[in-house]
Order: C-alpha cells, then sequence, then structure tokens
C-alpha cells in the first residue's frame, strides 16, 4: 500500500510541474499559426481552426498519458513530457528560424530606393 502511495504522490508531482507548461505550449502553437505563412485575403479562419484543433489534440493526449502513467509509470511520464515538450520546441524553432517564412513584404526598387 505504502508503495502504491508513493507512486501516486511522485505522479502528481510530476503532473503538477507539467501542467502549467501546457499554456506556453499552446500560445506558440497560436504564434506559429498566426504568424508563419503568408497573409490571406480570405483571412485566417484555417489556421485558426487548425491550432485549436491541435490544442484539444495535444491536451486530449496529455490526459491519455496521465491516464496510461497511473498503469505503466515509466512510459506515462515520458509521454506527458513529450506532449509537451516536442510542440514547444518545434513551435519556437519554427518561430526562430522562420519556417515558411514570416510574412515579409517585397521590397520594389523606385528610383534608386527601396519603397
Amino acid at each position: 500500500r505504502a508503495a502504491e502511495s508513493q507512486q501516486e504522490f511522485v505522479l502528481e508531482i510530476h503532473r503538477r510541474l507539467i501542467s502549467p507548461l501546457l499554456a506556453p505550449c499552446f500560445a506558440v502553437i497560436a504564434l506559429c499559426a498566426l504568424l508563419l505563412g503568408p497573409l490571406e485575403r480570405r483571412g485566417l479562419t484555417r489556421r485558426i481552426v487548425l491550432a485549436v484543433s491541435l490544442c484539444i489534440a495535444i491536451q486530449g493526449l496529455y490526459l491519455g498519458a496521465f491516464s496510461l502513467a497511473r498503469t505503466h509509470h515509466t512510459g506515462g511520464l515520458i509521454l506527458m513530457y513529450l506532449m509537451v515538450f516536442t510542440p514547444t520546441i518545434i513551435g519556437l524553432y519554427w518561430l526562430v528560424r522562420g519556417h515558411g517564412g514570416f510574412r515579409t513584404a517585397k521590397r520594389k526598387k523606385i528610383a534608386g530606393t527601396f519603397a
């Protein structure tokens, strides 16, 4: 009984450490959806829906990994950390490196100057 209590306690500690990191993960996903890619005249509806869907999927997979961690302690914990850090790291890399390019205006040369 004491071993079960200790395992549940350790799992709860990990959950409390990882759960607040979901918010920055979702923010990075939203930033990638809004900032990366071309500016379209029709708006950003598809990208916003995709970002929201991705956040819902990550939240669901995180909860599934938490459930898995209750039965298979190590595998579930690794999945919990992966669900938070993988999208955050990839998204930050894309934002920093300009994956797909930020919306850059093409500059025209007019009378010897750039406009």
